[in-house]
């Protein structure tokens, strides 16, 4: 395992996302736990924080990947698809859906969404 933030600069990530409404402390927390490969950690944290914004497409973006490095590819389609607005907004989520679309097994659907992705600016 390799850790990108560990000691003492892991404690302060750890104490900054103490506080449950402190959106970018649970993110970042979120992020140093997926790069830590624990994604089932990370997702815990990081659905608090789009619980508190759902708004912020990067936000569902990161819970998202650690859902899916958790194999939980099901629960990120379901994610997504509760974020009607973000994903018209958003490209890159459109991206993921159609992506955990194929992992979950539905390569019909995969195909579907992969065609109706739009433009990467969009």
């Amino acid at each position: 395992m390799r850790l990108l933030c560990s000691g003492e600069a892991f404690v302060e990530v750890v104490t900054a996302a103490r506080d449950a409404d402190d959106v970018p402390g649970l993110y970042d927390l979120g992020y140093e736990l997926i790069e830590q490969e624990l994604p089932d950690l990370a997702a815990t944290f990081l659905a608090r924080a789009v619980r508190k914004r759902p708004d912020l497409p990067g936000l569902l973006s990161e819970l998202v990947t650690a859902l899916e490095r958790d194999g939980r590819h099901g629960e990120a389609c379901r994610r997504l698809l509760g974020a009607p607005d973000l994903l018209a907004k958003a490209f890159p989520l459109r991206y993921l859906l159609a992506w955990n679309t194929a992992l979950r097994g539905d390569l019909v659907g995969a195909r579907t969404r992969m065609s109706s992705l739009g433009e990467p600016g969009n």
